[in-house]
């Protein structure tokens, strides 16, 4: 019986616990059931709501779906699109839908306006989350505490890419928070951007210059002002996404005085938004001109190993200086006033040579250009060693260029400079000037191309001066295709097949240019009418001018001597000529008809070209001396022939000109004798008066002129000196001189150390050195003296005629790097070389100990000599150059005598005290904080000082770097001679465990948090 019951219980127990488990699973189901189908239904709601969103469009046309945006608010839905084409809206807009998205269709806020219908009232008044406004130009909510955009009270909007002006307020937080405002200007507003009790937002990226940039009230915490640093172009031109731009409008930037070492343009220092206690931790400083560097050498240290990777980094403006060296490359220049130079200025140590044949070597792309000191070469297949296409107010200059197609050349290309340039041995043209005007070629030489020296071609209104074109196998300066209006003056053309020619151009000026030297023709002009040749000297050619088809030219002043026909016409009319000097063996040739050529103007007072008192016709004269000029008599002496001179074919000359009667002897003896004595030099010759105006020419002699062109190598210079007789034209032209001769002086003791060797005068002409060799003629207690044959003028240098053979104290010699690496030291520097066999070896003695009284106020590190050559060499800080001394500190000397790092120095002991050098960090040294830390030391007080002449020179040494168990710095000197590096110890009471203690300060705090947060959480739940 009992156990039955007890059977019976426990088959009641068990049907309870079935019942239970059945009853629980199908809640369980139930529940599941129940979510499943919400999930459902909310994914189709999603889905419905999704295709139910609409895009508005607003045109104030009336073309678009709305003319106001507030109209397409009032149709519109949540989530919808309104977009609002370019123009101008007067209206103030409510917008209360949520996740609306209002935009201009372009995205460009310059022509999509909305302006305030209502000044005393917001211009967007957003009511409602998740709004998105972009794109416009916001302005004239002028009431006070009205803003172009007002959010009030809403969360997870986005304001961005706009433009906000002349409105009280730019942008208005009230009570808002998760926001995000980007890429916006707000500028001349009273106040650009005012938060009220609003935290938790996001703004960065964006423009400030307003009265008050920004303004705060009520409780607005956690708001960011910056975002995390990234690559990306930011509102104001920079390279990086970082913080915001802070300005006023009288044109300081915030953080005053803030530095941007690493050219990242964003400043080193954070910003206090007007001193609220914000902090933009990276405010934006606009892109700023810079000095890029490049070497592909190890030293010095450079930002790049290209030219091309420094121009891609580089912002307009900046400056890119390349180091000497080769660089293997083609280089497209996009930036512009971007500026491009070599270190040295010397284009023969700084060589670019194209990596790829069929490219330019330098493309520039950019207005304001500037490049410069570079030997550039290797471009063919049509290519050019620098090629302008579209660019304006560029500046090439100092350049070399050789072995290209094409040295320089410009295409649609105007108002740019070449100066000073070297374009040779192309394979096709030195310079070439295509479809571009206004542009200025000075100074430049362009010698031996294959085709062309200078050509222009279809082009207006450029200016030519001071050119050198010589021994091209065509044209020296070559005008085609309707160049026109172009001024050509003062260059020189010579040895060519062409000197100057213009092909179907006209209206040109040709002022003062010398065409000369077995040119087959000096100048040519060929279909170009309405020209104008003035003053030209055209010497020595086979056809002096030549004018084939060319109408209307005006040929005045020029001097056409020595060429075996002076002026030939062929089929050319109505041109005027006279005030010409004509000796020639064939002063005029005809071919083809010639009508209506003027060889005379009317008789007129004013000295004409051969010393007269009249203008008049031309001078007519032959080597041979039986020129019409020379036979024909002038009974009135008014300097004018008596008859008429008839050239033939209907050319008379009615007023042929002839030298004044009271100077005959200048016609039996053209030569006149000149000379000109200094202490220095005596300089004698003859002179053809002919080619020069009276009075004689004058003659100038620069014994300070310095090598503006390729030194002579392996000599020994006493001195350079240019000479001139008369103005540069003349002086230039041998022909113009004979019997010429410079005697000059050279010190004894200046020669007496020139021991392989005898004395040498070399002379510059067309491109190279020539030995003139000229014989001692006496000497006296001081002095020898010297006398030389010269053909001509220019720049001479008087030198020794061997290789250097001895030390020579007074000779200028070039400067030579010298290097020397130790454990504990790297001293760098160049030395006067002045004739060492060998480098002069550098002396490092740690082990030192100073023989001189240190400072009593610091603990030194380490005393060291340093010595370079001998004793007498090392101690003359007149035989180094850019000297500096890299050395390292450890860090348990540091912490051991509880040193302050900022007085760390290396001094010297120069002139009876000790004087600190000028001292960097060494950018690629490394130190380990953990040994500063143990040791409590101050880094930043180590400093090294040298004994020099007397006294110890402190050595500003900041320190660069940390790594393992030493700080490296890097110190300039003028010399070398005992140092020392010590620092100072800090004030009592403070050691460099304070970073430690901070950091586990922070570390605590840290976890404190997290095991209240933690406890919360347990908590609640």
């Amino acid at each position: 019986m009992q156990l039955t019951i007890i059977q019976i219980v426990d088959t009641n127990c068990l049907i309870r616990i079935i019942t239970f488990i059945v009853v629980f699973v199908m809640w369980k189901i139930e529940r599941i059931v129940i979510l499943f189908f919400a999930l459902m239904l909310a994914i189709n709601l999603a889905i419905a709501g999704n295709v139910a969103a609409e895009t508005f469009y607003v045109d104030d046309d009336g073309t678009g779906d709305f003319t106001t945006i507030q109209a397409a608010l009032n149709n519109a839905s949540s989530e919808d699109e309104i977009v609002v084409k370019s123009g101008t809206y007067t209206e103030n807009v409510d917008v209360n839908k949520t996740g609306i998205t209002i935009r201009s269709e372009s995205g460009n806020p310059f022509d999509t306006i909305v302006q305030s219908s209502n000044s005393g009232d917001f211009v967007f008044n957003v009511a409602a989350d998740g709004v998105k406004i972009s794109g416009f130009n916001i302005t004239r909510a002028r009431g006070p505490w009205c803003a172009g955009i007002y959010l009030q009270g809403v969360k997870n909007c986005s304001i961005e890419n706009n433009e906000l002006s002349n409105n009280d307020h730019g942008i208005y937080l009230g009570n808002s928070s998760n926001n995000t405002l980007s890429n916006n200007k707000a500028s001349n507003n009273e106040c650009g951007i005012r938060l009220r009790d609003s935290s938790d937002n996001s703004i960065y990226n964006n423009y400030f210059n307003n009265t008050n940039n920004a303004y705060f009230e009520g409780t607005n915490i956690d708001n960011t002002w910056n975002t995390t640093k990234t690559a990306g172009s930011n509102i104001v031109g920079g390279s990086y996404l970082a913080g915001n731009f802070w300005a006023n409008p009288d044109g300081t930037v915030y953080p005053e005085g803030a530095e941007d070492i690493d050219h990242d343009s964003i400043f080193d220092s954070q910003y206090n938004i007007e001193g609220s206690g914000f902090i933009d931790y990276l405010p934006l400083q606009e892109p700023g001109p810079k000095t890029i560097t490049v070497n592909n050498n190890p030293r010095p240290v450079a930002d790049f190993e290209f030219i091309k990777a420094a121009v891609n980094a580089a912002h307009n403006g900046d400056t890119i200086l390349v180091y000497a060296s080769t660089y293997t490359e083609n280089v497209d220049v996009d930036k512009t006033n971007i500026t491009i130079r070599s270190e040295s200025g010397n284009p023969f140590d700084t060589i670019v040579r194209a990596a790829s044949s069929s490219d330019d070597v330098f493309n520039v792309k950019a207005d304001g250009v500037k490049i410069s000191g570079f030997s550039i070469t290797g471009a063919s297949d049509g290519r050019s060693g620098i090629y302008l296409e579209g660019a304006e107010y560029c500046l090439i200059e100092d350049n070399e260029l050789s072995e290209n197609d094409i040295g320089i050349y410009l295409t649609g290309s105007s108002r740019n400079t070449l100066s000073n340039n070297t374009a040779n041995l192309n394979n096709y043209c030195g310079i070439w000037l295509y479809s571009s005007s206004s542009n200025t070629l000075s100074k430049n030489t362009a010698s031996k191309n294959i085709n062309y020296s200078i050509s222009l071609s279809s082009l207006n209104s450029n200016t030519l001066s001071k050119n050198t074109a010589s021994k091209n196998i065509n044209y020296g300066i070559y005008l085609s295709s309707s160049s026109n209006s172009n001024m050509l003056e003062n260059n020189i053309a010579s040895n060519n097949d062409c000197g100057i020619y213009l092909d179907y151009s006209d209206k040109n000026t040709l002022n003062d240019n010398t065409a000369n030297l077995k040119n087959d023709f000096g100048i040519y002009l060929d279909y170009s009418s309405d020209n104008t040749l003035n003053n030209n000297h055209v010497l020595d050619n086979n056809d002096g001018i030549f004018l084939e088809h060319s109408d209307e030219n005006t040929l005045t002043d020029n001097t056409v001597n020595s060429n075996g026909r002076g002026i030939y016409l062929n089929s050319s009319s109505n041109n005027c000529i006279y005030n010409n000097d004509f000796n020639n063996n064939n002063n005029a040739f005809f071919s083809g008809t010639n009508p209506g050529n003027i060889w005379n103007t009317a008789k007129t007072p004013g000295s004409n070209i051969i010393g007269g008192s009249y203008l008049g016709g031309n001078f007519w004269a032959t080597p041979t001396k039986n020129g019409f000029s020379q036979i024909h008599k002038d009974k009135d002496g008014d300097g004018i022939c008596d008859v008429a001179y008839n050239l033939g074919e209907g050319n008379i000359d009615y007023l042929p000109l002839l030298i004044p009667s009271p100077l005959p002897d200048t016609i039996n003896d053209p030569w006149g004798v000149l000379e000109y004595v200094t202490e220095n030099f005596t300089i004698s010759c003859k002179y053809f008066k002919p080619m020069c105006s009276n009075p004689p020419p004058e003659v100038i002699v620069n014994e300070s002129v310095s090598f503006e062109v390729s030194p002579p190598s392996n000599v020994v210079v006493y001195k350079n000196v240019t000479i001139q007789v008369g103005e540069a034209n003349f002086s230039s032209n041998e022909s113009n001189f004979k019997d010429a001769t410079i005697e000059f002086r050279v010190e004894k003791s200046w020669e007496n150390n020139i021991t392989n060797g005898t004395i040498n005068l070399k002379r510059y002409s067309e491109g190279k050195w020539d030995d003139l060799e000229p014989p001692k003629v006496g000497e006296d207690e001081s002095f020898i003296y010297f006398k030389a044959e010269t053909p001509g003028f220019s720049l001479f240098t008087i030198c020794d005629k061997e290789e250097l053979g001895g030390e020579v104290r007074k000779v200028e010699s070039e400067w030579k790097p010298l290097e020397n690496d130790t454990e504990n030291f790297t001293i760098s520097l160049k030395y006067l070389d002045t004739g060492y066999s060998n480098p002069p070896g550098i002396i490092v003695n740690e082990s030192a100990s100073s023989e001189f009284s240190a400072p009593s106020d610091e603990i030194v590190y380490k005393n060291v000599n340093i010595q370079v050559g001998e004793a007498n060499f090392s101690s003359n800080e007149d035989n180094f150059r850019n000297a500096t001394i890299e050395f390292r500190v450890q860090k348990s000397w540091i912490q051991e005598n509880n040193i302050n790092e900022s007085t760390i120095v290396m001094r010297r002991f120069s002139e009876g005290k000790w004087e600190n050098l000028n001292t960097s960090l060494l950018t690629t040294s490394k130190v380990s904080n953990a040994t500063i830390e143990e040791n409590n030391i101050s880094e930043d007080k180590i400093h090294l000082e040298r004994y020099s002449e007397g006294i110890w020179d402190y050595l500003k040494t900041p320190k660069v770097n940390d790594y393992d168990d030493y700080i490296y710095f890097v110190a300039e000197t003028p010399g070398f001679s005992p140092f020392d590096i010590f620092g100072k110890v800090l004030p009592d009471g403070l050691t460099n465990d304070v970073r430690i203690f901070s950091t586990a300060y922070l570390l605590i705090i840290c976890l404190g948090k997290f095991f209240v947060s933690r406890e919360k959480d347990q908590d609640k739940k």
